[in-house]
């Protein structure tokens, strides 16, 4: 066939026509895949490239790559037309005459949709059939998979921006509109302003019922998943509909189906087991004395749950307060089963004494409890962090602090609206973690009225004063949320009713007098007597241990190793630990369970039964003997996989004690790599502060490279409100130090992490030195290192806008080196990003942003995951598409706030008001554009971000000239300059004297313009300008000579 009979289509499935007729494909997903990306990308590309696009995990890329273009030239090549092309080491697609249906609308509707003809929307809009190589997904092939994903949501945005424009362009006939205003609903669903549009249009239709469903729908979408209310916009759209005649059955219908959903949710919490650390009270428990007040107390709270109304009420919480053995645990059981003889449900979450660093693990126990059933795929989503085992946090995504805490709290608003009462119980919290009490405080805050109580017990004495937990209880009871209830001694007749229920031939006058009143000492003594001793125990620890000595010695020589572990254990880590079998284990066990020392926790869980118990039974053997117990416990832990259950929080907590730093070093940073990822700052702070105390006394080989992962923790951005003073000279000596030893690795990451900490506290200039030494260093180290060395060089480089011929070098060597070696990194694809950015390939920087944050998520270092969004959000405002960049920046922000990333927050904001003011089809947002940007502006100098200032001010100087408010345009063109200047940033510099000639000549001073251009920032610039101020200047240029 001949060149011209050719079509290819690639927005909807993947179709190749001749003269019409549909070719047959290669039956190979890869084969298909590859066509559509040399077709779509218009360029050569390197083979070794396409063989790590789609070959990456078989044995012998290049023959498969061989094989594909072999079985796709038979289809597209038909004739003597020649569309694969190959030229050295690269392979192509040329099109010719052939159609390309991508490459038509990219042409028809090159600029913003709006600007673009009738003709060219409605064409464009008959050329989407679909999504983006639809049904085409190869999920194992990860970078072509983000190259496919990247390019759909970018064709989507551009499909919607069409329909806007087509609905926008066509609303004097509303009945043409309308199926584009629809389209458009079902591709943004979640963008208000679409369903205003079809709401309007189908209210001049006289189709009210329906616009009215439009509008329950978007009012739920709001809530649910935005969990915003309803704009002023919404609400006005449909008052213009006139009465709603069919609001209320919609309302009702929705209500129906949440009820179906509700009712289902009421079914499984009625089922709900008991709390495993909270069993039922049964006939061999003890009776319960001398706490009637107590129990009354807490009944009411009960009874009273959700009673409150209005935007004040809270869920009830109460604190039970009072030394160990004082029956605490106790009243909570008693509280589960009165919630339960109620109807209710109950989650509970025990927190344990040792030292580890364990972030939301109260919280994690507790929600772990609950069954699938009970969570969607969005929430668990939300939930990863906590649902899931350490080992899979590295995927799906991130878990930011605000993010979760809001995914919480609408979880269980909706258990408890489902079925109440509900309580949440809380053991032993003077133990409790600085996440988990800043997750304790949001919740009781922001819960609203609901039957639901929350029930906390503490040694109260025990809070460390100014800790977290302390003041999160401290705010609670300043907001009159918090109830406290302290228990009390028993007095004589109290205590002797306990002894007599336990055996009535006892005399409770000594018991009293030994225990004083406290009831587990008290039955502890009894025991002691029923079994024969001459004389009660002195003290509870004593009578313990006594106890503990009459067991046999299997199970009294497995208990120290149970009580070391420090929380409720299973067989599979014990024998792990004490490398024996697991019928021996067993049985050792349930001699244990029979003495009334461990209790089962659900399947091979196991816990002692009381806390008490657990520390008698750790004191037991001699300090020496528990240093090597914990040893063991480090280094079987460390041989264990994620998916086997490690956590590095309690294997530095073991390893520290039992004189193992290295190792506990190396899990203090395995462990604050995960609560960063958790956004857990405070544990993230105290794990880095654990691992630095315990450097001093390794060696200088193994000290130096520890001390630097540690380090490197504190350089992220959202560490700087908990870096301490001095880290930067710290690294600068480690830095040297490994120099000294030839630890070039350790140097080029030194200095890495220097420019990182320079960089953010302004010092430019010594960052840019930093990235240097950092590349040189990295040069000569082994691959990984000597990529991320010279991709950060590169990266700082262009990022200062300085020798970006240099940086092209050093991204140049970093991309080749990372290809020869099949490495993939986040701050390769910034390089790469920035440096397209740079040079105007748009496309290019678009998706190499995209794969940085990407790559980010899935390395959990989150570093440049909002600088990546808003540099995105540029591109599209360089690209000439406000659509795009609006949707970007709302993510941008969203993100940056999650983040607790202010700059970033407040820029994305600020690039918003200018993709929003910046879309010719709303022109009526110009006042709206003076207050957000504003306030975004102003915002930005309180935080001295004069890069940020300096870019945002340019491009509303570009807009306030397309306006024609020269004195408006001439104010933030100055306020560029000056930001510019003192940053010392060329391109800056000569798209702020091109603006400022522009102002000039809408203001008809010629020569002051022609000055302006002769500035040398434009004339005589130190390198080549970024693409965006190569075009400005051309813009103005063309305005001085027209």
């Amino acid at each position: 066939m001949s060149p011209q009979q050719l079509e290819i289509l690639l927005l909807g499935p993947l179709e190749v026509r001749g003269s019409g007729v549909r070719l047959e494909l290669p039956p190979s997903r890869k084969a298909r895949a590859l066509l559509a990306y040399l077709v779509a990308s218009g360029r050569p590309h390197a083979r070794s490239s396409l063989c790590a696009l789609l070959w990456q995990e078989v044995n012998d890329p290049r023959a498969g790559l061989r094989w594909a273009l072999s079985k796709l030239r038979s289809v597209v090549e038909q004739g003597e037309a020649s569309r694969i092309v190959t030229s050295g080491d690269r392979v192509g697609f040329q099109a010719g005459d052939g159609e390309v249906d991508l490459h038509r609308i990219r042409s028809a509707i090159s600029d913003h949709p709006a600007t673009a003809s009738l003709e060219a929307l409605e064409e464009a809009q008959q050329a989407f059939r679909g999504e983006f190589l639809e049904g085409l997904d190869l999920p194992s092939c990860h970078r072509y998979q983000a190259w496919c994903l990247g390019m759909r949501e970018r064709l989507r945005l551009r499909h919607v921006s069409v329909l806007a424009a087509l609905t926008h362009r066509l609303r004097d006939t509303p009945e043409e509109a309308l199926p584009h205003a629809l389209a458009r609903l079902a591709l943004d669903p979640f963008a208000e302003e679409a369903h205003i549009a079809a709401m309007d249009l189908l209210g001049e239709l006289g189709r009210v019922d329906r616009a009215l469903e439009v509008y329950e729908g978007c009012r739920r979408m709001l809530s649910d998943h935005l969990e915003v209310p309803p704009s002023e916009e919404l609400e006005s759209a449909r008052r213009r509909l006139g009465t709603p005649t069919r609001l209320k059955s919609v309302a009702a219908d929705s209500a129906e189906d949440g009820e179906g959903g509700e009712r289902e949710a009421s079914r499984i919490l009625a089922n709900l087991p008991e709390p495993e650390g909270l069993p039922a009270i049964g006939g061999e428990d003890p009776i319960l004395v001398g706490r009637e007040e107590e129990i009354e107390a807490l009944q009411r709270l009960i009874r009273g749950a959700g009673s409150g109304a209005g935007p004040g009420a809270v869920p009830a919480v109460a604190l039970l307060t009072g030394e160990p053995g004082i029956g605490k645990t106790r009243l909570l059981r008693e509280m589960v089963g009165d919630v339960r003889s109620l109807g209710g449900w109950t989650l509970s979450g025990q927190v344990f004494e040792t030292e580890e660093v364990r972030p939301y693990g109260a919280w994690a126990e507790m929600l772990r409890q609950l069954p699938p059933g009970l969570l969607d795929t969005r929430m668990r989503r939300a939930l990863s962090g906590l649902l899931t085992g350490p080992a899979e946090l590295r995927s799906p995504g991130p878990t930011e602090r605000t993010q979760l805490f809001d995914a919480v709290r609408l979880l269980l608003e909706r258990l408890a609206r489902a079925r109440g009462p509900g309580l949440l119980v809380l053991d032993d919290v003077q133990w409790l973690d600085a996440s988990s009490a800043a997750l304790l405080h949001y919740v009781t805050r922001t819960l609203g009225s609901s039957p639901l109580v929350l029930a906390l017990s503490a040694r109260e004495e025990e809070i460390p004063p100014g800790s977290s937990t302390a003041r999160a209880l401290k705010a609670l009871n300043d907001a009159g949320i918090l109830q406290r209830i302290p228990l009390r001694r028993l007095d004589a007749d109290e205590t002797g009713a306990l002894v007599r229920s336990v055996d009535r031939s006892l005399d409770p006058e000594p018991v009293f007098a030994t225990s004083e009143g406290n009831p587990f000492f008290a039955l502890a003594v009894a025991a002691s007597l029923r079994d024969g001793a001459a004389s009660p125990p002195a003290t509870i620890q004593e009578e313990l241990q006594d106890r503990l000595a009459r067991l046999d010695g299997r199970a009294l020589s497995l208990l120290p190793w149970a009580a070391a572990l420090g929380r409720a254990f299973d067989v599979p880590t014990l024998e792990r630990v004490l490398e024996r079998s697991t019928p021996e284990i067993v049985e050792a066990i349930d001699g244990l369970e029979r003495r009334g020392i461990l209790r089962a926790r659900g399947g091979d869980r196991y816990d002692f039964t009381h806390s008490l118990l657990r520390q008698a039974a750790y004191r037991r053997p001699s300090e020496p003997a528990r240093r090597a117990i914990h040893r063991r416990i480090a280094q079987a832990m460390d041989r264990m996989d994620p998916g086997e259950g490690r956590e590095p929080g309690a294997m530095a907590y073991h390893a520290e004690l039992g004189g193992l730093p290295g190792l506990s070093v190396q899990a203090c940073i395995e462990a604050a790599e995960q609560s960063l990822w958790m956004f857990a700052l405070d544990e993230a702070a105290e794990l880095v502060e654990r691992g630095l105390a315990q450097v001093d006394g390794l060696s200088d080989e193994v000290r130096v490279p520890l001390e630097m992962g540690l380090l490197r923790i504190y350089s992220f951005r959202s560490m700087r409100e908990r870096r301490p003073p001095g880290v930067e000279e710290r690294v600068e000596r480690v830095t040297e130090e490994a120099r000294a030893s030839g630890a070039l690795r350790i140097v080029a990451t030194g200095h890495a992490l220097l420019m990182d900490l320079q960089y953010q506290r302004g010092a430019f200039h010594e960052a840019a030195r930093s990235s240097v030494r950092s590349a040189d260093a990295g040069r000569e180290s082994e691959p990984g290192t000597a990529i991320r060395a010279l991709s950060e060089t590169a990266a700082c480089l262009l990022l200062l806008d300085q020798a970006p011929d240099d940086a092209r070098r050093l991204a140049e060597e970093a991309f080749d080196l990372a290809d020869e070696h099949g490495i993939e990194t986040d701050v390769v694809w910034l390089a790469r990003a920035l440096l397209r950015h740079h040079e105007g390939d748009l496309d290019g920087a678009s998706f190499a942003f995209g794969e940085v944050i990407r790559l980010g998520r899935r390395a959990r270092d989150r570093w440049w995951e909002c600088p990546a969004l808003t540099r995105m959000v540029m591109v599209e405002l360089d690209r000439g598409e406000p659509g795009g960049a609006l949707a970007l920046a709302r993510e941008a922000e969203e993100q940056a706030r999650r983040m607790d990333d202010d700059p970033q927050a407040a820029f994305a904001r600020a690039l918003g008001a200018l993709a929003e003011a910046g879309d010719p089809a709303d022109p009526a947002l110009d006042e709206a554009l003076d207050e957000a940007l504003d306030e975004a502006l102003e915002e930005l100098r309180g935080l001295d971000s004069l890069w940020k200032i300096g870019h945002v001010q340019s491009y509303a100087a570009e807009l306030e000239l397309e306006r024609g408010r020269a004195d408006v345009a001439r104010r933030r063109a100055e306020e560029t300059l000056a930001a510019a200047r003192v940053l010392d940033r060329p391109s800056l510099l000569a798209v702020a004297h091109a603006l400022l000639a522009r102002c000039a000549v809408l203001e008809g001073r010629l020569e002051e313009a022609a000055r302006s251009l002769e500035a040398p920032e434009i004339t005589r610039p130190h390198h080549r300008l970024s693409h965006r101020a190569r075009q400005v200047v051309r813009r103005t240029r063309e305005a001085v000579g027209s």
